[in-house]
């Protein structure tokens, strides 16, 4: 299963990255039309996948209302307030962030995972991501929140959050970033949903970081919010627009 090979992998790089009036319609980053790769799979027999992929003919990634400062995305009916003075990405800077951010994580002759970040990828959709700063401003830590989703249509057996984070969590553990992860995977009810969290620390550069994992079920998606952050302050703040966010309504 291609997908289960997680977007975390690589995600987690756009938040490492923060160490250092009218409604606009974002744009869906620019998927393979068609993508051929041969990829060793955990049963280790070598598979051929051929995939014609378009976000477009499903559900569109969402539009800002920059004067109300909401996110809003029709396909998950979900809506995120979020701080005016923070900085929203646009699709092509998030994508950009998530390319970089594989060189950190893998080593060079890492070909084999390497190939699964970028197959994954098709299945990932990037919604929304914001910084309290500006990338590379001259702060100690640049907290940040994600919101993204990714198709698990193929793997019926993920039926809640923490079936998802369980994957996740493995596949963090994988990496050569020494991660340490709460064992126990916490519940949530955010705008009348069941979500889990799975909460994390990184030394790295000389600071702890801390990245939060929120993720639920949205029929065929896993839906996640990543919170970043390096101190209580900042953990409060994206607790705060947490709390705000409203699903199904």
């Amino acid at each position: 299963m291609i997908q289960m090979k997680k977007l975390f992998y690589f995600l987690m790089i756009i938040f490492l990255g923060s160490c250092g009036s009218q409604n606009k319609q974002i744009v869906a980053p620019t998927a393979p039309e068609k993508e051929k790769e041969i990829i060793l799979v955990e049963s280790e027999i070598i598979v051929e996948e051929e995939t014609n992929y378009s976000y477009d003919e499903y559900f569109d990634l969402g539009n800002l209302d920059e004067e109300k400062n909401i996110y809003y995305n029709d396909f998950f009916k979900l809506k995120i307030p979020y701080y005016s003075e923070w900085i929203v990405q646009t699709q092509e800077q998030t994508q950009q962030l998530v390319d970089n951010g594989t060189e950190i994580l893998f080593d060079e002759d890492d070909h084999y995972m390497r190939r699964l970040v970028k197959l994954s990828e098709i299945k990932t959709a990037y919604l929304f991501t914001l910084f309290e700063h500006k990338v590379g401003a001259p702060v100690d830590y640049n907290p940040s929140f994600m919101a993204l989703a990714e198709n698990i249509e193929s793997a019926p057996g993920i039926e809640k959050g923490s079936d998802y984070l369980y994957h996740s969590k493995m596949h963090l553990e994988n990496s050569k970033l020494n991660y340490k992860i709460e064992e126990e995977f916490y519940k949530k009810k955010i705008s009348g949903s069941d979500f889990h969290i799975m909460k994390t620390e990184l030394h790295y550069l000389g600071k702890l970081i801390k990245q939060d994992y929120v993720t639920t079920i949205s029929g065929d998606f896993a839906l996640s919010f990543i919170l970043s952050y390096a101190n209580e302050e900042q953990q409060k703040e994206l607790y705060g627009m947490l709390e705000k966010i409203s699903i199904g309504k």
